[in-house]
């Protein structure tokens, strides 16, 4: 199933990406890319804030309802490999990215991790409420062979 995130996305970067590039030139890149970190980060926790707010239950059910929420958006954007699933762990790998394989085409993948990757941890602290942490010592899109996503619950 194709990706509705995926496809939303690339409507939104063929708007934002001649804006950020102008204004690069304009301003300077350093200096637009930490004004871009700096919203992005308003963003992702607005859009963690907003998930939270439609999912119920107890932080560890929020998470995992909001996990289920977001597969069918993700589509086959993603190919991974479930490692281990419990009642206090989710450890898997995405060995697949197309966000990263798009941003990577489009030479922002700084941007990229910014947009998506880091908006992960963003759902996992605002949605788990310090019940849900999340360890990744890489992304593919930060140039790591694979996404590796540990998650602890704590019910």
């Amino acid at each position: 199933m194709p990706s509705a995130l995926l496809e939303r996305l690339k409507v939104q970067m063929g708007v934002l990406l001649p804006v950020v590039r102008a204004f690069r030139r304009e301003f300077g890149t350093a200096r637009v890319d930490e004004v871009l970190r700096r919203v992005l980060a308003e963003w992702r926790v607005r859009q963690a804030l907003e998930l939270h707010d439609s999912l119920e239950g107890p932080p560890v059910e929020r998470f995992r309802q909001g996990q289920r929420m977001l597969a069918p958006q993700i589509g086959d954007a993603l190919e991974f490999e479930m490692i281990e699933e419990s009642p206090d762990r989710a450890v898997f790998n995405i060995r697949r990215c197309a966000f990263a394989e798009y941003f990577e085409t489009l030479g922002e993948s700084a941007l990229g991790y910014e947009l998506v990757c880091r908006l992960d941890e963003d759902i996992a602290e605002r949605i788990g409420e310090g019940h849900v942490t999340l360890a990744r010592s890489g992304t593919l899109m930060t140039g790591a062979a694979v996404c590796d996503f540990r998650y602890t619950l704590k019910p």
